[in-house]
This record gives structure tokens, sequence and C-alpha cells, in this order.
């Protein structure tokens, strides 16, 4: 028994071992000139969601409330580029954007609207 305890012990240490080394792994951000994308930068994909409350049954009240989500994703993607180059970009700019907008009833939460967004932007690394 003590040796089939110590076998596991040692198997998990190396297991352990072998993520360690391999978290270590440099990974290149840059493209070097002449690979494919060197060119025209690379793509980062970043995904937003958010929560509003419904508030009244009002279709108008409701409209505003889907039009404050959307025009807040929108502002957030807008931002997004100014974090991109302030730690991996020199350029950047958005490429494509997603909006999605679902009214949630009855949950155990509020009634609330969740807006989603995905967004796409190219970039070429600092």
């Amino acid at each position: 028994m003590k040796g089939a305890a110590t076998g596991i012990v040692l198997l998990l240490a190396l297991g352990a071992a072998v993520a360690v080394a391999h978290a270590q792994q440099p990974f290149p951000l840059r493209v070097q000139a002449g690979e494919a994308g060197a060119a025209d930068g690379i793509q980062v994909g970043v995904n937003y969601s958010l929560a509003f409350p419904l508030g009244a049954d009002d279709p108008d009240a409701q409209s505003q409330t889907l039009e404050k989500g959307r025009r807040t994703m929108y502002a957030i993607a807008a931002g997004e580029c100014r974090v991109l180059q302030a730690t991996i970009a020199s350029a950047c700019k958005l490429e494509r954007m997603n909006v999605q907008s679902n009214v949630q009833r009855g949950s155990r939460v509020n009634d609330h609207v969740a807006i989603s967004a995905n967004a796409t932007y190219r970039i070429t690394l600092k």
C-alpha cells in the first residue's frame, strides 16, 4: 500500500512539474515580417454581457431599455481599442461587432434585459 501511495504522489508531482514547465513557455506575441498576417495584423475577439432592469410593461419603456443596452455596448466596444493600445497593440480598429438582447421574465431576479455582444478587432502588435 505504501508503494502505491508513493507512486501516486510521484505521478502527481511529475504532472505538476510538467504543467509548470509548460506554463513558462514563452508565447511569441509578435508576427515576424514575412509571416502570414504580418502586413495586416492579427484579430482579437472580445465578449461582453450586461443586464438592465426591464422596469414597466410599457413598450416604450422597454424599447428605451433595449436602446440603452445597445448604446452601452457600442460605447464599451469603442473604448476597447484604448485598452488594447495600452497593453499589446500599436494600432487598432473595430472590424466587426454583433449585439444580442434577450428579455428575461419570471427569473429569480427581477425582469431584465440581457444584452451581450462580441466584437472583433484588428490590431498590430507592439
